[in-house]
């Protein structure tokens, strides 16, 4: 009795240890298998010999030189594209006017003075009020500078009346900054335009394509005063 005890016991363990080396094995085969199928699906190395696999870098011409334009009374000077020609200068300011894809209007002007003790808000209060009497404001303009100086900025909403045409909706920017009592002033005008995604990539308070304009910020962000080095 005691030996058919022992030899059942000796069957069990034995059965258990085969068992467990047939798992091993085909768990060691799935494996394989796996590592054969993985590097079978990985793609060789690309060569290519042929015109045809060498593609040549897009051509573009050199970027045009920007224009300089350099107030001979007061000295200050900003750049500007070649590609919009101003429609007016002299010696003290500097002037564009242009038309957009969709008919509408856009003009913004350069101009320098004294500021004779008046702070940048109230030079745009003044510009305003001496040439635009019926602008209405509409928010002021955070962080508002020319080049390197601080100053002040306002948006206004201003109605215009063609000679031939229907009243027209538009927007006015006016900003100021001074240095050493030089005082600069840009004043721009374009169509009011409700700033939504479908026209505008980013939110637009001011209401008006003008200040998408590469020409227009361009300029804002070169003017030097005299005695400054260019930005």
């Amino acid at each position: 009795m005691g030996v058919t005890i022992g030899a059942g016991h000796h069957s069990a363990h034995r059965g258990g240890f085969l068992h467990w080396i047939i798992s091993t094995f085909g768990l060691l085969i799935l494996i394989l298998v796996f590592q054969y199928l993985s590097n079978a699906s990985q793609s060789g190395p690309v060569s290519c010999a042929t015109t045809q696999c060498s593609v040549p870098p897009p051509q573009s011409g050199p970027l045009r030189a920007m224009n300089s334009y350099t107030s001979s009374k007061y000295g200050y000077s900003l750049d500007y594209s070649p590609t919009i020609p101003p429609s007016q200068k002299n010696s003290t300011s500097i002037s564009w006017d242009g038309t957009l894809n969709d008919g509408s209007e856009v003009q913004w002007s350069f101009l320098g003075g004294k500021a004779n003790g008046r702070s940048a808000q109230q030079i745009v209060s003044d510009v305003q009020t001496s040439s635009f009497p019926d602008a209405r404001q509409v928010y002021v303009i955070p962080g508002a500078s020319l080049g390197y100086v601080s100053g002040y900025g306002m948006v206004y909403d201003i109605d215009v009346a063609p000679a031939n045409g229907q009243t027209v909706h538009d927007r006015l920017v006016v900003m100021a900054a001074i240095r050493n009592g030089l005082a600069v002033v840009v004043a721009g005008e374009g169509p009011y335009q409700r700033s939504t995604p479908s026209n505008d990539s980013h939110p637009n308070p001011a209401d008006t394509p003008l200040v998408h304009l590469g020409q227009f910020e361009e300029s804002i962000n070169s003017v030097t005063w005299p005695g400054e080095s260019p930005l």
